[in-house]
């Protein structure tokens, strides 16, 4: 017989425990779950008061999620799942925004609801936060009831998880993350009932959901699924051999594959476009331990509520739980469970698990979800191991109270707390409800642990949106005030957008000059430059600060406009300009159509369509030893390919770019200390190159040098008014790139350069200037004009249009490069190909012909294959199962 049993616990389907919860005391549940809404009520009291919405201002929140809602509510409502041209250039929307909500749930069924302003999505954010607080909290309840837990425990398990500052502070400021709190006790629960019953439905089907929500917390939960498979072995098996654990883990994995394959079609495409991101190697500095401050704080960080990336903020009564966990070792169940906490919590003291679980990159601290789980669940079998025959119980007790005091007195909070000593107040009555847990009535006791449970967590959670988002009194007038202003419901800058859509329903692009919100075109709906995203396909933005060196924010998830390079913007269809009146900026070739609400709008003279021909190409080669200038009006007169074949070789020779200042020798420097090429700022620093010998003349001043940060901080610089900052190296979201080049506006009639800089240490070389001349840039356009794109239509996911090509050449589309588009020449399925590193360019001969493309999300077809045939084939196992069994039964 083999060494392997899997123990199915009898008394559980006995019991009615054939789900999760024993359906004979359905009032108790009842009442569990009015205490969940009580602490639910608690976790956003801070918002019930301030009466504001649950969002931090001006963060990621704000800039990036809340347009993200409004802009899929409307895809999808609309039934463009696929490509959205208002994402940046254009892009991906299924796969690249599966990150976020593209399969979430709690987003998924908001979809029903009629949202038209990004505030009606705000005042949702406490809706579905309670939504998923109390899922979270239900489901943690269940599992433990499951688990044979008694009433008590397992609503104070429950309390203990959901009620963590974590979770709150994650569900304000980046909504999405808070979803994995939902699924990972449901997770688990499905593979106790795996283990326990063999129900492999139940589990099949939560590795699906878990999978297909967020494949990035797919991989934590995972992961943690296979960290309590392993401790499960032990309560599960009656002995213990490799082959009977290989035999054990060989099923996990089976049936963990196919709740995978079910989730292919939304696992892949997700994968793959997370693979083609823009996402860089960096080399992080990970330490092997944190400093001793971080193990001094470890109450303050597991049960305090100061505003921390590793700060739990969990219920105090989780404290005297877990500790009175060691006094019951002995006990098989006891002990398994809480060496599984002691693991979790070595995690969490070592940085090198962050860096893990975000995918072996930066340190980030979003699976710690995982670890206040397992302090949930430990405290709930803590709870009811508790004896009143204890020997040391109440000593034990009486040292732990003592040892907080002392701890709380010795060892300084991180932050000076409003009502910090009410912490100490829950922990009295707290320790007092413990020590007489066994001479009081069962309810009464539950009652006040509950009641202390609520208070600490109503009180860590206050404190800690007190902390982000300032006294409650005044966060509803600043967020009323936030969400007015520009780039959200802003009835002023929305009519600029409308104005030029009313006169215009063609298909082309608008430049918002010093666009203050890069998401904007998601909400105002019209075709743009810019996105704030961190799934931005490489392609794209390689072509912004690799490819074309165009200065931008020094981050690898952003990037907004052209820094005003004509040829660029021309190439790009920009057909129109919106510039602030006060804005000295007028850009050069168009004409100004109208002023309105404090904004001129201007029209480009020399627009170019989405697509036009090319007959004439350069080698990547060929464009690499080419500097910014050249590049730029290279854009509008040929090809950068991989292989030429029937192209023409252009001269590049052709290409003119003006010298007009090279090296640091001439250069004034004020409150500057020069070694080589290290410049040490002190305050009121700059650096001034003269141009004084050159001549006015309509063009670009483009300012190039190798610039790096030596300090641990962010350097700040101005450029003749533009501002522009250099992040330290170690700032996880600083972009590793050391060579600039910026579009120099403001040039004083003394023609000079003024560079100021922020105190600091910098690294300064390779400086040089030059000139991109507009004397050939009307030329080149009327030349592009000759066979451009023309009758064009488009929708969300296509786009149709006819070309009269001269001589044969290669049709440019201005539409960035993906294995989703799919392309027909008179109506035959052709190749395409990507050319200047990021655009789409198709072959063509001479003569005319009509173009259509028409996207879907790579390996979104296959993938759904995948998803459809492994359904199909549980389907057909589960019948042949079942008619066998009706067949032995008969």
């Amino acid at each position: 017989m083999s060494d392997f049993y899997i123990v199915i616990n009898r008394e559980k389907l006995k019991a009615g425990y054939v789900f999760m919860f024993d359906y004979k005391k359905k009032g108790m549940h009842f009442f569990a779950a009015l205490i969940f809404i009580l602490a639910i009520f608690s976790v956003h009291f801070y918002f019930y008061l301030s009466g504001g919405y649950m969002t931090t201002r001006n963060t990621d929140a704000t800039v990036q999620l809340l347009f993200f809602r409004y802009f899929l509510h409307h895809q999808f409502l609309n039934g463009d799942f696929f490509w959205s041209w208002k994402y940046g250039l254009g892009g991906d929307v299924f796969s690249n925004f599966s990150y976020y909500y593209s399969t979430s749930i709690f987003f998924l069924i908001t979809l029903f609801l009629k949202l038209d302003t990004l505030k009606e999505i705000l005042h949702l954010n406490i809706i579905i936060s309670s939504l998923k607080l109390f899922s979270a909290m239900i489901f943690m309840y269940a599992l433990l009831q499951y688990n044979k837990r008694s009433y008590v425990a397992s609503i104070l398990g429950a309390l203990i998880y959901g009620g963590s500052t974590f979770f709150a502070g994650y569900s304000e400021r980046f909504d999405f993350m808070a979803e994995a709190f939902v699924w990972l006790p449901l997770l688990i629960l499905a593979y106790d009932r795996f283990v326990d019953q063999n129900k492999k439905g139940f589990f099949i089907f939560m590795v699906f959901i878990v999978i297909t929500t967020n494949f990035y917390f797919g991989f934590m939960s995972s992961v943690y699924l296979n960290i309590y498979a392993v401790f499960k072995y032990f309560l599960a098996s009656r002995s213990y051999s490799l082959k009977s654990f290989i035999k054990y883990y060989v099923k996990l994995i089976k049936y963990y594959i196919v709740g995978f394959s079910l989730s292919a079609f939304a696992f892949f495409p997700t994968v793959y476009s997370f693979l083609h991101a823009g996402r860089f190697d960096k080399d992080y500095d990970i330490p092997l331990f944190y400093t001793n401050i971080f193990y001094h704080n470890v109450v303050y960080n597991f049960f305090y509520p100061y505003s921390a990336s590793q700060t739990l903020g969990m219920s105090i009564v989780g404290l005297v739980a877990i500790l009175l966990s060691v006094l019951y070792i002995k006990q098989k169940e006891m002990l398994v469970r809480l060496c599984l906490l002691i693991f979790m919590i070595c995690l969490y003291f070592c940085p090198y698990a962050y860096s893990f679980f975000n995918g072996l990159s930066a340190m980030q601290p979003r699976w710690i979800y995982m670890l206040i789980f397992t302090c949930g669940m430990v405290a709930a079998y803590a709870i009811d191991f508790d004896k009143k025959d204890s020997k040391y119980r109440n000593f034990y007790l009486i040292l732990i109270f003592a040892a907080f005091l002392l701890y709380v007195t010795y060892v300084p909070s991180p932050k000076d707390l409003l009502y910090d000593k009410l912490q100490i107040v829950f922990f009295t009555v707290l320790i007092g409800a413990f020590l007489l847990r066994f001479k009081i009535k069962r309810l009464f006791f539950l009652m006040c642990i509950s009641i202390v449970a609520i208070c600490s967590i109503g009180y860590n959670n206050f404190m800690m949106f007190t902390q982000d988002l300032g006294d409650y009194q005044t966060q509803k007038a600043s967020t009323l005030q936030t969400f007015s202003g520009s780039g959200y419901d802003n009835e002023a800058d929305k009519q600029v957008i409308q104005y030029i859509q009313q006169s215009d329903s063609s298909f082309y692009r608008i430049m918002w000059n010093q666009i203050n919100k890069e998401n904007i075109p998601l909400y105002y709906n019209y075709n743009g430059f810019s996105s704030y995203q961190s799934l931005i396909p490489n392609n794209v933005h390689s072509f912004f600060k690799e490819t074309y060196n165009i200065a931008q924010m020094d981050s690898p998830s952003r990037y907004s406009n052209l820094d005003h390079r004509l040829y660029l913007e021309t190439a790009l269809m920009n057909k129109y300009y919106i510039v602030r009146s006060g804005d000295s900026f007028s850009p050069y070739g168009f004409t100004l159509l109208k002023e309105l609400n404090g904004y001129k709008i201007y029209k480009n003279d020399h627009y170019l369509p989405v697509g036009f021909m090319y007959d004439q190409a350069v080698s990547v080669e060929q464009f690499n030893q080419l500097d910014e200038v050249q590049k730029d009006q290279l854009m509008l007169q040929a090809a950068i390919v991989e292989q030429a074949g029937s192209l023409e070789k252009f001269n590049t020779k052709k290409l003119k770019s003006e010298v007009l200042f090279k090296g640091m020798d001439n250069v004034k420097l004020e409150n500057i200390d020069k070694n080589g090429d290290v410049y040490t700022a002190r305050p009121n620093a700059s650096i001034q190159i003269p141009l004084n010998n050159k001549q006015v003349k309509a063009g670009e001043t483009i300012l190039k040098m190798n610039l790096k940060n030596l300090t641990t901080g962010s350097l700040m610089l101005n450029i003749n008014g533009t501002n522009f900052e250099k992040r330290s190296v170690n700032n996880i979201y600083s972009y590793p790139k050391d060579n600039y080049a910026f579009n120099v506006q403001n040039l004083q009639s003394n023609r000079m350069i003024n560079i100021s800089l922020s105190p600091g240490q910098y690294s300064i070389k390779d400086v040089e200037v030059l000139f991109n001349s507009y004397e050939k840039y009307t030329d080149s356009v009327n030349e592009l004009k000759q066979s451009e794109l023309k009758n064009v239509h488009y929708d969300e996911n296509s786009l149709q249009g006819k070309v009269n090509v001269r001589k044969s050449g290669l049709l440019f589309l201005s539409v960035p490069y993906s294995k989703g588009w799919h392309i027909k020449v008179d109506g035959k399925d052709t190749d395409f190909e990507q050319v200047n590193g990021t655009f789409i360019g198709v072959r063509l001969s001479k003569g005319k012909h009509d173009i259509s493309m028409h996207y879907v999300t790579p390996y979104f077809k296959e993938s759904t294959a995948i998803s459809i045939f492994t359904a199909i084939g549980i389907v057909v196992v589960y019948l042949i199962k079942r008619r066998k069994k009706v067949k032995s039964s008969n």
